[in-house]
C-alpha cells in the first residue's frame, strides 16, 4: 500500500510538471513576424509593423491581450489576427480573437516554427515619437484577467495565462516589450531608471 501511495505521488508530480510545461508560455512584442527582432527604428509618415508573438505553445484556439505603446501612434492602420480563419472581437489595440479552429502547427501562425505570431498591428507615426518607445503586451481589459491569456483546444476551451518574458538574446528589453528608437541598439535604458549611474551605464 505504501509503495502504491509513493507511485501515485510520483505520477501526480509528473502530471503537474506536464501541465506546467503546457502553461509556461512567454509572450512578447517583436518587429518581425518570426519573433526575433525586439528593437527597431520607427519610421515617420509610413507604415510600421508591430507583432505580438508567443513562445512554447503546444496548441491554440484563441487569445486575449492588449498592445500598450508608451507613445500612442498617430494612427492605427489595421490589425491582423492570425489563425486559419481568425475572428477578433477586440477594439483598437485590444485583441480578443479566436483562431477559427484548433491550431497545433506553428507554421499556421507566422513565419517561424519556434514562435507563434498572434497579431500584427499596422501603425503610423506622423512625427518622431522620440527614443525608447515601449510596445508592451498587457492583459486584455475586456477579459478582466491579470495576464494575457490563450485558450487550448480541449472541449471545455481551457484558458491559460501567457507570461511576458525576456526573449531577446541580450536580456535587456523589458519583459514582454519591444523597443522602438532604442537609445543604443540592445543596451536599452528603461524609463523606470532613476539613478545617474544607471543612466550613464547605458551610453
Amino acid at each position: 500500500m505504501k509503495k502504491l501511495m509513493i507511485l501515485t505521488a510520483v505520477v501526480g508530480v509528473l502530471a503537474l510538471f506536464s501541465v506546467t510545461n503546457v502553461q509556461a508560455v512567454d509572450v512578447a512584442v517583436s518587429f518581425d513576424e518570426a519573433g526575433t527582432m525586439f528593437t527597431s527604428a520607427i519610421p515617420t509618415g509610413s507604415e510600421f509593423h508591430v507583432y505580438v508573438v508567443a513562445y512554447d505553445l503546444q496548441e491554440i484556439l484563441g487569445y486575449e491581450f492588449l498592445l500598450d505603446p508608451s507613445v500612442l501612434p498617430s494612427y492605427l492602420l489595421g490589425k491582423v489576427a492570425y489563425g486559419p480563419a481568425p475572428q477578433d472581437f477586440g477594439t483598437d489595440y485590444e485583441v480578443r480573437a479566436g483562431t477559427g479552429g484548433c491550431v497545433t502547427d506553428p507554421a499556421m501562425m507566422g513565419a517561424d516554427a519556434g514562435s507563434w505570431t498572434l497579431t500584427l498591428y499596422k501603425v503610423m507615426y506622423f512625427a518622431d515619437p522620440g527614443p525608447d518607445v515601449y510596445f508592451c503586451v498587457a492583459p486584455s481589459p475586456g477579459s478582466g484577467a491579470p495576464t494575457p491569456q490563450f485558450t487550448i483546444c480541449d472541449q471545455t476551451a481551457t484558458i491559460f495565462p501567457m507570461y511576458p518574458g525576456q526573449v531577446d538574446n541580450f536580456g535587456n528589453a523589458p519583459e514582454g516589450c519591444g523597443v522602438g528608437n532604442p537609445t543604443k541598439d540592445y543596451d536599452i535604458v528603461g524609463a523606470e531608471t532613476t539613478s545617474w549611474g544607471s543612466l550613464k551605464a547605458g551610453f
